[in-house]
């Protein structure tokens, strides 16, 4: 089996397919590693729910892997992950666009410290590159990344392939969210380095999400509980601001009469107020 300098994973769930063409298109212009690189695409759609078969025709160097059982976003990683042995992996959103060659300047990073297991860069587009742990203490600088304090964003996460193996990969306990905090964190814990570097960029499309996904939702409320408990974190204070939070929407939603919207986040919080009851106060 061929190895690869860089494997670049990328998951999909009923994709936009004008947005995942500015993406592949954007590898294509700025993939600096030529025939050394390899990109997969992990679709978890369901079957037949979008003509991928016709559209990946055009683009017959790009590996697409077939997963309607729809795992979670860090099992198909995984898979992907293991479909070819390389030295490095990229795991990347498909709503991002590459704007600059990337590939050779950042596993230069990794020869120049050993230590480095993992980099983030900056992101362009409004997302943010990096986010405040659930540990971080109280006046942490928000602005400023600091692994002991941060976690870079699940957009752009590029390992040592053999560190992320050493690590234990994603999780498949997460379905969806908190993946970032929790691979940093076993990489702290083996003595590795998460680091962030501002002066490389790619655009990240994200755009200001003003309805709840009420299944993420859930599974980020799943997700919370067994983050809180495998690293047995105090959950009160952060599902505390987590309900005043869809509290608030509750209010905004009201203003404007959007009562389909206030219901479904209504049950969100239900769900959530379930869940941490059976994880925590039975």
């Amino acid at each position: 089996m061929k190895k690869y300098k860089l494997l670049i994973v990328t998951v999909t769930y009923k994709p936009d397919k004008k947005e995942l063409t500015l993406f592949l298109n954007s590898y294509h212009r700025y993939n600096d590693l030529g025939d050394k690189a390899k990109l997969i695409i992990v679709d978890n759609s369901p079957q037949n729910s979008w003509e991928w078969r016709t559209f990946i025709q055009k683009y017959h160097d790009i590996d697409f892997i077939s997963n309607p059982s729809n795992p979670g976003f860090g099992t198909s990683n995984n898979i992907g992950f293991a479909r070819y042995e390389s030295d490095y992996v990229l795991f990347i959103n498909n709503d991002v666009e590459f704007i600059e060659p990337l590939f050779t300047s950042l596993l230069k990073e990794f020869d120049k410290d050993t230590s480095i297991g993992c980099i983030g860069i900056h992101q362009k587009g409004g997302a943010p590159s990096f986010f405040l742990k659930m540990t971080a203490p109280e006046g942490a600088k928000v602005d400023e990344f600091n692994q002991e304090t941060h976690f870079i964003s699940g957009a752009f996460m590029l390992f040592r392939s053999d560190l992320f193996v050493e690590i234990g990969m994603f999780d498949p306990n997460l379905f969806m969210y908190f993946e970032e905090f929790d691979l940093s964190e076993r990489l702290l814990l083996k003595g590795y380095k998460t680091v962030f570097l501002d002066k490389y960029h790619f655009l990240h499309k994200a755009g200001h999400r003003t309805k709840q996904n009420e299944f993420a939702a859930q599974k980020g409320s799943d997700s919370f509980c067994y983050i809180c408990k495998k690293y047995e974190l105090d959950y009160k204070a952060k599902n505390d601001a987590y309900i005043k939070r869809m509290l608030k929407m509750i209010i905004y939603n009201l203003l404007f009469l959007n009562i389909k919207e206030v219901l479904k986040i209504r049950r969100i919080i239900c769900y959530r107020k379930k869940v941490i009851k059976e994880n925590f106060e039975l």
